[in-house]
């Protein structure tokens, strides 16, 4: 989810531990290619990699980790590429795909629509300027052009055929004062009208803030999900 020293790091899974005592499990963090040197798919290619090494049983058994109760999560970017793994393990082989999803302030739609972005694209936290430069690093070639049709819909988690995630269960945080909020609500439609058993969470503030009262109730959210 976050790098160690974050709150949606290390500090998260350290309190997620603490609320789910009853409940051991591991964590990996995986760092993935970024861009603009990297384009997409190449993080979405990292993470199935890392995916395929936690999933041997031999390395399972090394860590004490059951590895068919394997799930994937990320934050903002990280959240897009975890999406999209979970819907090419969904695509290849349903019997890989992951247990559980965790979908936190997703950037999710390359074409940056929905009212949140002209009502709070201007928040420093993460400004509607920077999404789109950050779009266009990982899907365009230079970083003056936008990215083409074609690459917005092979990137746009909102333009996705979700059935083949059908029945998995997923936690999507969005914010009420984050640019990324409408297209973040827009994911949870296109998962629920794919049958994706999506459980939509307000993460409070604006982008990615976790030291406010939500974080609670994130928490909460995540042990009760991961419980099932």
């Amino acid at each position: 989810l976050g790098g160690p020293d974050e709150a949606w790091g290390a500090e998260f899974f350290k309190d997620l531990a603490t609320k789910m005592c009853d409940h051991k499990f591991c964590w990996a963090s995986v760092d993935y290619r970024l861009s603009p040197e990297a384009k997409f798919p190449s993080g979405v290619d990292d993470m199935l990699q890392a995916y395929a090494r936690l999933k041997d049983p031999s390395f399972a058994s090394r860590f004490g980790y059951d590895p068919q109760k394997i799930s994937l999560g990320g934050i903002s970017a990280g959240a897009f590429m975890a999406n999209h793994a979970a819907l090419r393990l969904a695509r290849d082989s349903q019997k890989d795909r992951p247990a559980f999803l965790a979908s936190l302030y997703p950037m999710a739609d390359p074409a940056c629509q929905g009212d949140s972005h002209q009502l709070f694209g201007d928040l420093p936290m993460c400004p509607t300027l920077w999404i789109r430069w950050s779009w266009r690093a990982l899907l365009s070639e230079s970083l003056d052009v936008e990215p083409s049709e074609e690459r917005v819909k092979e990137a746009s988690l909102v333009q996705m055929d979700w059935s083949p995630c059908k029945g998995l269960t997923v936690l999507n945080v969005v914010a009420p004062f984050d640019a990324l909020r409408d297209e973040g609500k827009t994911l949870s439609k296109a998962m629920a009208a794919g049958g994706v058993n999506v459980e939509e969470a307000n993460g409070g503030g604006s982008h990615a803030i976790s030291k406010g009262g939500n974080r609670e109730a994130i928490l909460s959210h995540f042990s009760r999900l991961l419980s099932l």
